[in-house]
């Protein structure tokens, strides 16, 4: 997925074009000696007076580098336009078959394209999910959007969000990491999207208790909408047994996306000589290592296996 901020091409272009604006009106009011036509410096004022119709060209070459845009552009290209209340670019952007025309009312605010992704094409169609954070909002909000090749460039179709049960369009971006306690494992959230509090859960085997992150006591400093949501620095602790295993789970409906999942051993079972379960990616267990000046180093986040997103069905 690529990152990136609508308003920075756009606010790049304006600033050239008011530049250029600003020449012409001072060309012709602040002449104290008029330059003869044929004067070099005359050429040179020239150049700079001509700048808007630089600019002019330049825009209305977008439509001739649209045949290169891959889907991907197109749909920030089309986002850049919104924020930028570029209603004749919006309607360029669109399929003639497919959603608007545009009004000037129908362009409100100033949205971000956080990430694209392709998710399916083919030579004439294409499907992008795009994660957009909506003008003043905290959270993002993931679209889908259906473009199709129309006189050589892809155009947009239609705009919607993902359907229930699709994991790939719902899954949110987020990342996990573990600190061993005294008989306890903190779970953080180190990055990523705010998620919805009520919809991630803790499972797993061999620890004290399972559930939502609210119902077992989880910091959620953030909010999605109304309701309370897990950003990056908070956490929540569950008591471990000897051996364990956990899982953090996003829920929504009938789909359940495993965010993170680990197994280890605690301290008590490491010393009686049982090591942790290990991951299919070969972790190491739970427990305290010799460093090579023969002192007993204790191993903590990375002495346990932890994964990423995967789908449970």
């Amino acid at each position: 997925m690529r990152r990136r901020t609508v308003l920075a091409l756009a606010g790049a272009a304006g600033t050239a074009g008011l530049a250029g604006c600003l020449d012409d009106v001072l060309g012709s009011e602040n002449g104290d000696e008029p330059e003869p036509e044929d004067d070099p410096d005359d050429g040179d004022s020239s150049g700079e007076g001509n700048q808007p119709e630089d600019d002019e060209e330049q825009t209305g070459d977008e439509s001739e580098d649209d045949r290169d845009r891959s889907p991907e552009e197109t749909v920030v290209a089309f986002y850049e336009a919104i924020a930028d209340d570029d209603v004749e670019r919006a309607n360029e952007l669109r399929h003639s078959d497919g959603i608007g025309p545009f009004e000037e009312e129908d362009l409100d605010g100033e949205p971000t394209v956080e990430e694209t992704e392709l998710v399916e094409s083919d030579d004439e169609t294409a499907t992008v999910e795009a994660l957009v954070v909506p003008d003043g909002a905290e959270g993002s909000v993931v679209s889908l959007v259906t473009l199709e090749r129309e006189d050589g460039r892809w155009r947009i179709v239609a705009i919607g969000s993902p359907q229930e049960g699709d994991k790939t369009e719902l899954t949110p971006n987020a990342a996990f990491e573990t600190e061993r306690e005294n008989g306890s494992r903190q779970i953080i959230h180190t990055a990523g999207d705010h998620i919805k509090a009520a919809n991630l859960h803790i499972r797993g085997d061999g620890i004290e208790e399972t559930g939502s992150w609210t119902d077992l006591g989880g910091r959620a400093s953030g909010t999605v909408g109304d309701e309370p949501a897990v950003t990056a620095g908070d956490s929540v602790t569950v008591g471990i047994s000897d051996d364990y295993s956990i899982s953090v789970v996003w829920e929504d409906g009938d789909t359940a996306v495993t965010l993170m999942e680990m197994a280890g051993a605690s301290d008590s079972a490491t010393e009686s000589g049982d090591d942790g379960a290990e991951s299919g990616n070969g972790g190491e267990s739970d427990s305290d290592e010799a460093n090579g000046d023969g002192e007993t180093a204790e191993s903590d986040t990375d002495s346990d296996e932890e994964s990423g997103a995967s789908d449970d069905e």
